[in-house]
């Protein structure tokens, strides 16, 4: 049987405790994107404390600071999309991992973004805001519908992934779930002896 450490059995079902009440909020009508990611980073740590039988370097918490988009919407000459606004006030965004654009997986691991959302415009389509980006892909909001797609370089072609960053967001993993089961703690070992 693996080891695992005491602090991390106890973070671990501390919170596997709290996941039925924050997967309650983040899934409620009118739940912002502040609850959705705080149940996200409560399923990342039990991802992280499965795999690798320890606690995480960095507990991760959404921030929710006031970023002042008025200089960006002059410098764009519209507005931002409130949604894209929320999302950049918790200073935190996904990752894309895979090899083709069907072949992708949206991962949310707490990366800290440039406030500057001025530049994550894209400059051929205004209305199109870069997010979240890897080797060939890049995810893009959609400034006028609030709707999330997969951008593959290579191809230049376009596929809707989310309807909104909420939906997005709901649906993302960990990057610590995508293991094979022998790399995993079985959540049964907690309550052994």
């Amino acid at each position: 049987m693996k080891e695992i450490s005491e602090n991390a059995k106890k973070l671990l079902i501390e919170n596997i405790k709290k996941l039925p009440d924050s997967e309650k909020h983040a899934n409620a009508d009118g739940a912002g994107l502040k609850e959705i990611l705080e149940c996200f980073f409560i399923k990342d740590i039990i991802s992280y404390i499965k795999r690798f039988g320890e606690i995480p370097d960095f507990i991760p918490y959404p921030q929710n600071k006031i970023v002042d988009f008025s200089k960006a919407e002059t410098k764009l000459g519209f507005k931002i999309h409130p949604e894209l606004k929320e999302l950049y006030s918790l200073y935190y965004f996904p990752d894309i991992y895979g090899d083709t654009i069907h072949n992708s997986t949206i991962c949310f691991n707490g990366v800290f973004p440039s406030t500057d959302i001025y530049e994550n415009f894209n400059n051929s389509s205004r209305h199109f805001c870069t997010i979240g980006s890897e080797d060939i892909f890049s995810l893009e909001f959609n400034n006028d519908t609030g709707e999330i797609y997969l951008w593959d370089y290579e191809y230049n072609t376009y596929l809707k992934i989310a309807h909104s960053v909420r939906e997005l967001l709901l649906k993302a993993d960990s990057i610590w779930s995508v293991a094979s089961e022998d790399e995993l703690f079985p959540l049964e070992d907690l309550y052994e002896k």
